[in-house]
């Protein structure tokens, strides 16, 4: 919606996008999976978001992508909880989550990933929607 020429986007909308995104996206687990989940599981409650993210990274960079999937999506909701949704470090987080979905050839969950990070940054600068 405009108003004078500014985008507004209920901040509401972006919340329930994100929360969407967190539990509907399709996720693919592999029989290794659950020891590295019961890992992360434990991990994240003493881990910071940052900490998350490097995790995330390193499952990546070992393939274990659907280990970095779900790292990301930690660090996305405790970022979520400390800085609120519409953060940039969430919309950062949201990018290195798209790339995950990029890398495993799920292209359609990428782009809807990378749709809600746009809609993210031009409530916070509507210059860019003019782009």
């Amino acid at each position: 919606m405009r108003i004078n020429g500014a985008i507004i986007i209920d901040t509401n909308l972006i919340q329930a996008l994100l929360a969407q995104l967190l539990h509907a996206l399709p996720f693919h687990a592999s029989s290794s999976f659950e020891t590295s989940h019961n890992r992360m599981n434990s991990l994240s409650h003493t881990l910071t978001w940052k900490q998350l993210i490097k995790e995330a990274e390193v499952c990546l960079e070992d393939g274990n992508f659907d280990a970095g999937e779900e790292l990301y999506k930690q660090a996305l909701s405790a970022v979520s909880d400390e800085y609120g949704p519409n953060h940039p470090h969430a919309s950062n987080i949201l990018v290195k989550l798209a790339d995950c979905y990029e890398e495993q050839g799920r292209t359609s969950d990428s782009h809807d990933v990378f749709r809600l990070v746009h809609q993210m940054v031009t409530t916070y600068n509507p210059t860019l929607a003019s782009m």
